[in-house]
């Protein structure tokens, strides 16, 4: 506006930023949307799920992306059929993974097991990344709460992802938590009631 839109190099930079921040806006929005309808919708619906179908679909539409990192998934996660709502189930395994895939090396990898025991269903995912200062654990499910500031910017999220994990888990009668070492990764647990 200020007279750059005729310089034909520094236009297309700031096209090309303006569509960066617009994919961001459109990420934290329908970040926001989620986590508000988790909030204020009627009770989960559950129905029979099959939870190893629901991590191989997210592991699936990440394929390039884990390529491109060297990352491996191992998917220890047996063929069971739980009672949950999927679509909130899909949203926290799905910000889960992504997080694993983000804040993991080079050639890392995860691993992801459920078992069924003591009347619930456990899903551990695991990756070997930076881990997690103990300080910062317990305030990481927070709205807009970042461990690393440093990489906020460039990481691309929203900082809601574990926030909408932790509704989505707890609006069907569960619980997730963490694990973590600094230098050796950290692994999310969630419990649903069976």
């Amino acid at each position: 506006l200020s007279g750059a839109l005729g310089d034909r190099t520094n236009a297309a930079d700031f096209v090309r930023t303006i569509e960066r921040n617009a994919q961001h806006l459109e990420m934290l929005v329908s970040d926001l949307l989620t986590l508000s309808r988790i909030e204020t919708e009627l009770p989960a619906t559950k129905e029979a799920v099959d939870v190893k179908a629901i991590v191989e679909e997210q592991i699936s539409g990440r394929d390039s992306l884990l390529a491109q990192r060297g990352i491996r998934v191992h998917n220890d996660c047996g063929p069971v059929e739980i009672p949950a709502d999927r679509g909130r189930l899909c949203a926290a395994i799905s910000n889960l993974i992504d997080n694993a895939i983000l804040y993991n090396k080079q050639g890392g990898e995860i691993r992801i097991t459920g078992v069924s025991e003591d009347g619930s269903f456990r899903l551990d995912i695991a990756d070997t990344g930076e881990g997690i200062a103990p300080e910062e654990l317990s305030r990481i499910f927070e709205r807009f709460y970042r461990v690393d500031k440093a990489r906020a910017r460039d990481s691309g999220g929203t900082g809601l992802g574990l926030s909408i994990v932790k509704h989505a888990i707890e609006s069907q009668g569960g619980s997730i938590r963490v694990t973590s070492r600094l230098g050796s990764g950290s692994t999310f647990t969630i419990r649903l009631p069976v």
